[in-house]
């Protein structure tokens, strides 16, 4: 996959919660070693990791070296991690840097599913995403079309501009939705987002890189000065 990544499926459904994540082990890439990856799925879905190579000469290295289709056997531990109580919430504003769409994309379809459950039937969601490269919004480009489809705003940010990319250029016809170039100021745009809320409660879902996660917060701090709608943060950070 694009981004040095790899996708791990293992066929096991229903034995965790939403944005937990767990340790796996696969013993014919790395014997006696376990990392810790999010469950890159809903808990109805098969449980799914993105596994990134992060150098040479380890698990997530040998894992990308290795044939896409091949079978392991995957040894499991967990699931791990507290949940986030959204459900009370009537509008979710998403912000994931690279992946930490992991976490917060299983958490949007969630929401959706839940939102349109409900008496009103309608999405009222924002989802930002910053990757380094554009190709890696194909790790989620189905979910992404469907958020679309749902109602949801998206905002994808590809932080390596090109030498002449300005602005903002379309990605796909069909998903409907924009790629802005160069790296997105979060903590304004979180504050422009949180402005325009016309819900009783919203809460703030992040998942990114410390600087992602500190503007993030001085985004919602700044708002709850402005406004009386209670704003719930819940945040993950790598």
């Amino acid at each position: 996959m694009p981004g040095g990544t790899i996708k791990v499926d293992v066929s096991i459904k229903q034995w965790w919660k939403t944005g937990q994540h767990a340790l796996i082990s696969i013993p014919s890439i790395s014997f006696g070693q376990s990392h810790p990856y999010t469950i890159a799925a809903q808990s109805a879905e098969p449980m799914r990791f993105f596994v990134r190579d992060i150098g040479p000469g380890g698990f997530s290295s040998k894992l990308n070296q290795s044939t896409s289709s091949k079978a392991y056997t995957v040894l499991i531990q967990g699931p791990y991690g507290a949940i986030p109580r959204l459900d009370r919430y009537d509008e979710i504003i998403f912000v994931a840097g690279g992946a930490g769409a992991t976490w917060t994309v299983p958490l949007m379809k969630e929401f959706i599913a839940r939102s349109k459950c409900d008496e009103k039937g309608i999405v009222k969601g924002t989802f930002i995403w910053s990757v380094r490269s554009e190709d890696c919004l194909s790790w989620f480009s189905n979910e992404l079309i469907e958020a679309v489809y749902a109602g949801v705003d998206i905002r994808l940010f590809n932080t390596r501009q090109s030498k002449n990319g300005t602005g903002k250029t379309g990605h796909t016809p069909k998903s409907r939705f924009t790629v802005y170039q160069g790296r997105p100021n979060i903590r304004l745009l979180l504050t422009d987002v949180l402005s325009k809320v016309k819900s009783t409660s919203v809460a703030v879902v992040v998942c990114g890189p410390s600087k992602m996660v500190n503007d993030s917060r001085f985004a919602v701090s700044e708002s709850l000065l402005e406004t009386a709608i209670p704003i719930g943060l819940f945040i993950e950070e790598f």
